[in-house]
């Protein structure tokens, strides 16, 4: 069979041979498993989306049809309030017209009209749904309205009267209207129960709730019990939304919400998961199948080949690893149960390791004699140096009544920062980086030496812990030193004081200042600009009796092993 270019491309990304010949199956059983899966997955989606579709259906019509109740109930107030207004005048034939109307509206316990100038009318079955209906009018009012139609704005709540639920709903006169009311309509829920006529699957439970899961009506179940409901009430949102949660009993359902009075009253429907959790079930079985194929496959051909090849491209593999990892010079199997191509692999193989372990040791031998030569060429600068100095500093105590006697010791000041660089970084027996306060501090100390008289106060402040190559320790040494003869130059001068801190990121800030008048050009500024070049410093505006302000970047400090 031959594979098509791409194929084999997409072969030749993979480096080993048991990867490109398992990959290679995989090219013949992933597309299948592919297929089978997408379809069994859009199987599943059409059957889930069927299935939310009917729930959405369920609990929307719920929801129309209370609307389309609640807006009746608002006519049916908006009626008895132009009534009632129109009898306003007499009391009692204003409250036996809306005794009337109680009576003609089947379901409806009580109504009462309040207008603004203080005058009312109530119509009930009894005296005391009469004053029940007065008390929930009260508290009705400062709940808020929820427009359902223009110009038509809602406020229901339940209220218990004597161990019954009373549905409450109260509408305000529309803003338009000359004579403002507030009409109050005390309902049996078991009202709406007869109006909806819904009958959902026998499984499903669809109500009417108020906020707080206080069930008004209910289809499916009985609205005196509760245990069908989520456990904890679900955050009512604008628009239908579901999710599955526990019911009060611990089962899992799913629970659809949608609001109608706002968050206050909403529909609240359980639907019975067993037709989503089969289709789950079934798609799983679908994915599962072509996984379980493809499973079986890759580790009867990795059994297959491995037994046959793979074993000793692993021990080749083994052995190149272990001479990676510095195990030795260990050699790859030759056996005559080998392919001949392997085997002449491995032969290929340890030819090559015998050759690089002489090569290794060859390098080894000449790095030891490099090492050591350097160290000797590193040795002999420092004595060089050490050397210089004492020469500087034997010429400086012999020349006493010289006037050449302070450039001396200035040369010598100079040649210690190289001295004492060299001694810092190969303190260890190889270089590493040079620590800034002990080199700042010896080199400060010398200086208070070489140039000490009487009212002169030299004086260090170093706060910090990082480090720097050689290269860049040296010019900041020499730095140091022209900076410091400066200032115990200048004229006047009784304190020069370096401080070294140390700011975020390691970088360094470094500073010299004297209280003393410095002599022009003092220190030179284009000696201290080269100096700032090698030590990669900014230069920071200078204050009054500042002579030097630098930061620049320093090391973490060496580490020794």
């Amino acid at each position: 069979m031959q594979l098509g270019p791409p194929v084999m491309s997409v072969l030749a990304s993979f480096r080993d041979v048991k990867t490109r010949l398992l990959a290679l199956v995989a090219f013949i059983i992933v597309p299948v498993a592919l297929i089978t899966i997408v379809l069994a997955w859009t199987a599943h989606q059409s059957l889930s989306r069927g299935i939310d579709s009917q729930w959405r259906q369920t609990s929307g019509e719920y929801a129309a049809r209370t609307r389309v109740w609640l807006r009746g109930a608002a006519g049916t107030l908006f009626a008895s309030a132009a009534s009632a207004a129109s009898e306003a005048q007499d009391g009692s034939r204003c409250d036996a017209m809306l005794h009337d109307v109680v009576a003609a509206n089947v379901g409806y316990e009580a109504i009462s009209v309040n207008f603004d100038d203080g005058r009312s009318c109530v119509g009930a079955g009894t005296p005391q749904l009469e004053n029940f209906a007065a008390e929930v009018s009260q508290r009705l009012r400062s709940k808020p309205r929820v427009e359902i139609a223009p110009d038509i704005s809602l406020a229901a709540g339940v209220f218990g009267d004597e161990g019954q639920s009373i549905l409450t709903i109260q509408a305000d006169a529309p803003k338009a209207a000359s004579q403002k009311w507030t009409a109050t309509a005390l309902i049996d829920p078991a009202l709406l129960a007869g109006v909806f006529e819904l009958n959902p699957d026998m499984r499903d439970i669809v109500a009417l709730m108020e906020k707080g899961q206080r069930i008004v009506a209910a289809s499916g179940t009985n609205a005196t019990d509760p245990s069908w409901l989520p456990a904890a009430e679900q955050a009512i949102g604008t628009e239908y939304e579901v999710a599955a949660a526990p019911s009060r009993t611990g089962a899992i359902f799913d629970y659809a919400t949608q609001p109608v009075l706002g968050s206050d009253f909403y529909i609240l429907s359980r639907f019975d998961s067993s037709a989503r959790r089969l289709a789950w079930l079934r798609t799983l079985a679908l994915v599962l199948t072509p996984l379980i194929m493809l499973a079986t496959l890759y580790f009867a051909y990795s059994r297959a080949i491995q037994s046959e090849l793979l074993r000793w491209i692993d021990a080749i593999e083994a052995a190149m690893r272990a001479r990676r990892a510095g195990g030795g010079a260990p050699l790859a199997p030759e056996n005559d149960e080998m392919p001949s191509e392997l085997r002449d692999l491995a032969a290929s193989f340890n030819e090559m390791t015998r050759e690089s372990e002489i090569r290794e040791q060859s390098l080894k031998t000449s790095l030891a004699e490099n090492e050591f030569l350097i160290r000797e060429l590193h040795h002999r600068v420092k004595t060089s140096l050490q050397i210089i100095q004492s020469y500087l500093s034997l010429t400086r105590r012999l020349d006493v009544s010289s006037g050449e006697q302070g450039s001396v010791a200035a040369m010598e000041a100079r040649v210690q920062v190289l001295s004492i660089a060299y001694r810092k970084a190969f303190s260890a027996g190889r270089m590493r980086d040079v620590r800034i306060r002990q080199f700042a501090t010896e080199i400060v100390e010398n200086l208070s030496l070489s140039f000490e008289r009487p009212g002169l106060t030299l004086e260090l402040n170093a706060d910090v812990s990082a480090a720097l190559v050689i290269d860049r320790a040296i010019p900041l040494g020499l730095a140091l030193v022209e900076s410091v003869m400066a200032g115990l130059a200048a004229q006047d001068a009784h304190l020069v004081s370096v401080r070294i801190g140390e700011l975020d990121d390691l970088r360094v800030d470094l500073r010299v200042e004297t209280d003393g008048a410095l002599a022009p050009d003092r220190p030179n500024a284009k000696l201290m600009a080269g100096l700032a070049l090698q030590l990669e410093a900014s230069v920071e505006s200078l204050d009054v009796g500042t002579i030097l302000r630098w930061r620049f970047q320093g090391g973490p400090p060496p580490v020794i092993v």
